[in-house]
């Protein structure tokens, strides 16, 4: 027999309203938003690894059609180790993305719907963490990127617009005064030049007239950068 009958009290009588229309709407939403949440994260992590791939795929051929780091490394040679940077970021980026999808299962009961329903609520916590981490870690690699090109095209710059002057291999150097390139002819050193481009099998200078020479590599037996 209940306490308060037995006491003589009334029992307490627990009134409630029927939902609004509205309101059931809203809880309808809110039970899809949360029952979909795993999925959408899932689909945000394989768009974000997906992109990612490319990505580190299309900025190592720009570096390497630009020759971005052959020619940055001139001035600084452990920069090109810098330029690993965003691939670095990249990578732990697809590590916290693949995570999204390798939820824990051993706090999962089938027999328990309350050990259900906590599951649940710690799979999107888990997977909103590991998916934030790996956005995070994705944009930071997209600003090192532009960081990384910008600086590098400056060093790149700041190099081609250095004067140098080359040792020139000793059977070449009628050919440096055909081309009107002074030559030292004890030291085979030439006078100072502005480089222009340097390719992997060629270098070109601008004479003090403004006159462009193009001229191979293998004629030359070293480089001095003033």
């Amino acid at each position: 027999m209940n306490n308060n009958t037995a006491s003589g009290q009334a029992p307490k009588i627990i009134k409630g309203r029927k939902p609004t229309t509205r309101e059931l709407r809203l809880f309808k939403l809110g039970f899809d938003i949360f029952k979909q949440s795993p999925d959408h994260a899932d689909n945000i992590a394989k768009t974000l690894i997906t992109l990612i791939t490319t990505l580190i795929t299309i900025y190592i051929s720009i570096l390497a059609f630009l020759q971005v780091s052959e020619r940055a490394s001139t001035i600084q040679p452990l920069w090109v180790y810098a330029m690993l940077i965003p691939i670095f970021f990249w990578i732990f980026s697809i590590y916290f993305n693949v995570k999204v999808y390798l939820p824990d299962l051993t706090e999962l009961h089938l027999n328990r719907p309350e050990s259900i329903q906590d599951y649940m609520n710690i799979v999107i916590k888990d997977k909103s963490k590991h998916l934030t981490m790996g956005g995070v870690l994705f944009f930071v690699g997209l600003l090192s990127v532009v960081f990384i090109v910008l600086y590098s095209s400056h060093l790149a710059s700041s190099d081609l617009d250095s004067s140098v002057q080359f040792v020139i291999n000793e059977d070449y150097l009628p050919t440096f005064e055909n081309i009107s390139i002074d030559t030292n002819n004890q030291t085979r050193i030439t006078t100072s030049l502005t480089l222009v481009e340097e390719g992997d099998s060629f270098y070109k200078v601008r004479l003090e007239n403004g006159k462009i020479i193009k001229f191979n590599k293998n004629m030359v037996e070293g480089v001095i950068y003033d």
